[in-house]
């Protein structure tokens, strides 16, 4: 099998954070993402919340299909937050952003990165505050398995299935305990 830099595979962006101090930039319907927020394997929304405006002065959009992965807080150090862009979130900079230009290759480097966290925790750097930190370079320098293509699709319908079915088993057991 042949393998591939994640930097090759895919392009990755940092995000940002408007002013706190101007209140428009907080008053707005679009998800903004942060080490606080991020937290399962899809991402839809958020508790924090910018407007346009906000966006234009200071973060970045992820569109849907998108991979963030945080890479600066002190969580890093319990689990590394790696979630799949299920509708467009704006993030800051403690979160990168992986955009590959197909669902397959999007989808199959997203799995392989949840199999991965392991080796990235294990490459875990520590900021002079004390908090965990996963260097840009070393990202795009990780060696991705990529086997040829009718595998990886293969993999992704299982482990869509599989993420599927874990879903609906999580709402039968939220409607049972209900």
């Amino acid at each position: 099998m042949r393998c591939k830099t994640l930097g090759s595979i895919a392009n990755i962006s940092s995000g940002g954070t408007p002013s706190k101090r101007v209140e428009s930039f907080w008053e707005g319907d679009i998800p903004w993402v942060s080490a606080k927020t991020l937290h399962g394997e899809a991402v839809r929304d958020s508790s924090l919340h910018i407007s346009v405006e906000g966006l234009r002065q200071g973060s970045r959009l992820a569109s849907k299909g998108d991979i963030l992965v945080l890479t600066r807080g002190s969580g890093l150090f319990k689990m590394i937050p790696i979630a799949w862009v299920e509708s467009p979130v704006a993030f800051n900079q403690d979160v990168k952003c992986l955009s590959v230009s197909n669902y397959l290759d999007a989808r199959y480097l997203f799995y392989w990165l949840l199999s991965s966290r392991d080796f990235i925790s294990a490459n875990l750097e520590t900021t002079g505050i004390g908090a965990g930190k996963i260097d840009t370079q070393f990202l795009l320098e990780m060696k991705v398995a990529w086997p040829d293509r009718d595998i990886r699709e293969k993999i992704v319908n299982i482990l869509d299935a599989i993420t599927l079915k874990i879903g609906l088993n999580s709402r039968i057991n939220d409607h049972l305990a209900a």
